[in-house]
C-alpha cells in the first residue's frame, strides 16, 4: 500500500490506478521499464497484469525522471517481473468465491545462476456475477436517448446485471545471463477476456445509427477483448563507469464492442471494433563519473497505429502517430543532499488523426 495510490474499477468493468487524484491517463505506467497503454483511451486494464509475475512495484509520485519520456504529469508506476533463479519450481493455485468465481493460476521457474532462465504463469479466471450489498437501494438511472421517459431501474439489487467475465492470461520471461554484467531477456504474454460492461446506476446512454455516425450504448459487451506483445530487453555493464541498456517492444491489441438496445440485452445495436499496433525502442548510456555524480543519456522511438469502425458496414478510420525523445539527466551527491537535473525533448508527429467515429 502506497500513500495517494489507489486502484479503482471503472464503470466498464477494468481496473486503473490513480496517483493523488490523477487519473491514469495522466500516469505512465510500466513494466519492466516498457510502456504499456491503449493507443486511444491511453489507460491499460491493469487486470492484464497476473499477481504471480510481479517482483515488485515502484511509484513515483508527481513530477518524475526525464528518462521516462512524456505523458508522466501524474507519476509513474513501475512494475517490475519477478526473474527465473537457479533450479526447477513451480506452483499451482486454485481459487473460488460467490457468483460462480473460480480461478486458477500455474507457475512454473527454471534456471541457473549464469545462463538460460524461464519463468511461466497461466492465470484463467471465470465469474457470473457480482452482487450488491444487502443494503443496496435500487436507484433509478438517466438514460440519454430512451425518449420522453427519463430514468429507468436497469439494477434492482442482488445481482448485479452483466457482470459476468472469463479471462485467459499467458506470460512467459525467457532470460540468459552470460555473467553478472551481462544478461538479455524476452517477455511474451497473450491476453483474452469477454465480460460484461457494468451498468450505471446513475446515468447511461444510447444512440441509434444516424448521419452522425454508428449506434452505440453503454448496455454492451466486449465479445473479444485480446492483447498480445513481446518485449526486449538487455543491459551490459562494459566498465566500472559505464552501463548500457536497451529496451524494445510491440503490443497489439483488438476489441469487438456489441452495443444493445437495453438493459435487457436482447437486441445488438452495432459491433465497433478497436484495431491497435505499438512499437518502440529506448536506448541507454550510464555513467558513474568520479567527482562529477551519475550522467544518464537516452534517445527513444515509439510509433502507434490506431484503427476503428463502428460497425461491420462501416468503413475503418485510421490514426497514426509517432513520438521521438531526446534526454539526458545528472545526479549529485553531497552526503545525505542529492540534486537531479534534467533535460529533453519530444517531437510528436500525427501523421494520420481519424474522423470523429460518432459514437463517442
Amino acid at each position: 500500500l502506497v500513500p495517494g495510490v489507489n486502484v479503482v474499477q471503472t464503470t466498464k468493468g477494468s481496473l486503473s490506478v490513480v496517483v493523488q487524484g490523477f487519473a491514469q491517463k495522466d500516469v505512465l505506467v510500466l513494466i519492466d521499464g516498457v510502456p504499456y497503454y491503449e493507443t486511444q483511451n491511453g489507460p491499460l486494464d491493469l487486470q492484464q497484469i497476473p499477481a504471480s509475475i510481479i517482483g515488485k512495484i515502484e511509484v513515483v509520485k508527481g513530477a518524475s525522471s526525464v528518462l521516462y519520456g512524456p505523458n508522466a504529469m501524474g507519476g509513474v508506476v513501475n512494475i517490475v517481473t519477478k526473474k527465473g533463479v537457479a533450479g526447477t519450481a513451480g506452483t499451482i493455485s486454485g481459487e473460488l468465491g460467490g457468483g460462480g468465481y473460480g480461478r486458477g493460476t500455474v507457475t512454473i521457474n527454471h534456471g541457473s545462476e549464469h545462463g538460460f532462465s524461464i519463468l511461466g504463469t497461466i492465470d484463467y479466471r471465470t465469474r457470473d456475477s457480482l452482487s450488491f450489498s444487502d443494503d443496496y437501494e435500487p436507484h433509478p438511472s438517466s438514460i440519454r436517448g430512451m425518449g420522453k421517459k427519463k430514468t429507468y431501474i436497469v439494477d434492482d439489487g442482488g445481482k448485479k446485471e452483466n457482470s459476468d467475465l472469463e479471462s485467459l492470461n499467458l506470460w512467459t520471461r525467457l532470460g540468459y545471463a552470460a555473467t553478472d554484467n551481462a544478461e538479455v531477456y524476452a517477455s511474451l504474454y497473450h491476453f483474452n477476456i469477454e465480460r460484461g460492461r457494468l451498468f450505471s446506476d446513475n446515468h447511461n446512454k444510447r444512440f441509434f445509427e444516424s448521419k452522425k455516425g454508428a449506434a452505440f450504448s453503454t448496455f454492451g459487451r466486449y465479445d473479444m477483448y485480446e492483447d498480445n506483445g513481446i518485449d526486449l530487453n538487455a543491459r551490459y555493464h562494459a566498465l566500472d563507469w559505464l552501463t548500457l541498456r536497451a529496451m524494445a517492444f510491440y503490443h497489439q491489441h483488438q476489441d469487438d464492442y456489441i452495443s444493445y438496445e437495453d438493459w435487457t440485452m436482447q437486441t445488438p445495436m452495432a459491433t465497433s471494433t478497436w484495431d491497435d499496433d505499438s512499437a518502440g525502442i529506448s536506448l541507454f548510456t550510464d555513467m558513474a563519473l568520479p567527482s562529477w555524480g551519475n550522467l544518464s543519456l537516452t534517445v527513444q522511438y515509439r510509433k502507434d497505429e490506431h484503427r476503428q469502425r463502428g460497425d461491420y458496414h462501416y468503413p475503418w478510420q485510421n490514426s497514426e502517430s509517432d513520438i521521438t525523445t531526446l534526454a539526458a539527466e545528472h545526479t549529485l551527491l553531497w552526503g545525505d543532499l542529492k540534486m537531479v537535473t534534467g533535460i529533453s525533448y519530444s517531437y510528436f508527429d500525427a501523421q494520420k488523426i481519424a474522423d470523429d467515429p460518432g459514437y463517442s
